[in-house]
C-alpha cells in the first residue's frame, strides 16, 4: 500500500525519468512516516482502551475471580485430624 501510494505521487508529479528514482525514494519515506504516525496513534488509542477495559473488568466479579478453596479445606482438615 505504501509503495503504491508513493508510485502514484511520482506519476502524478510527472517527473522526468532521471528524477523518478529520487522522487520515489522521497515519496516512500513520506508515506512510511505517515504510516508510522498512524500506527503510533492507533497503538496509543488501543492502550487507552485497554486500560479503561481493565478498570471496568475490576468492577465486576467474573468466574476467573472465583476460587474453589478446596486446597485450603484439605489442608485444614489434615491439621484438625
Amino acid at each position: 500500500m505504501v509503495t503504491e501510494m508513493a508510485n502514484e505521487k511520482v506519476k502524478a508529479a510527472g517527473a522526468p525519468e532521471s528524477e523518478k528514482e529520487e522522487r520515489l525514494a522521497k515519496a516512500l519515506a513520506e508515506e512510511i512516516g505517515t504510516h508510522v504516525k498512524q500506527l503510533g496513534e492507533t497503538i496509543a488509542k488501543d492502550q487507552k482502551e485497554l486500560v479503561n477495559e481493565e478498570k471496568e473488568q475490576k468492577k465486576h466479579i467474573t468466574s476467573e475471580d472465583l476460587h474453589d478453596g478446596f486446597e485450603n479445606k484439605v489442608r485444614f482438615h489434615h491439621l484438625i485430624s
